[in-house]
C-alpha cells in the first residue's frame, strides 16, 4: 500500500459516498487517480455520478477490505517493517 492510498482511506468516513475533493482532492492532483486504483483491490467501491452537469466524475466508499488493509499498514509501520 502507497502512503497516498493509506492517506486516502484513512480520510474516509465509513459508510459515506465520497468524491476525491472531500480526501483532500484539488484539479490535476493524484486523489482521483488513486482511489480508482484501489477499486479493483476491493478496498474502495466505485460509482459513476449522473447528475446533470457531471462530468462523468466517480464517488467512492470504503469497503470492510479496505478498512483492514488500512489497519494492517498501519501496524505493518509501528513495526518498522
Amino acid at each position: 500500500m502507497t502512503e497516498n492510498e493509506h492517506a486516502a482511506l484513512t480520510a474516509m468516513p465509513e459508510g459515506e459516498w465520497i468524491r476525491p475533493a472531500q480526501v483532500g482532492g484539488s484539479t490535476n492532483s493524484h486523489h482521483a487517480k488513486t482511489l480508482a486504483r484501489m477499486a479493483p483491490k476491493g478496498w474502495v467501491e466505485r460509482r459513476k455520478n449522473v447528475t446533470a452537469g457531471d462530468r462523468g466524475s466517480c464517488s467512492y466508499r470504503i469497503t470492510a477490505k479496505g478498512i483492514q488493509a488500512a489497519a494492517n499498514h498501519l501496524a505493518t509501520k509501528r513495526c518498522g517493517s
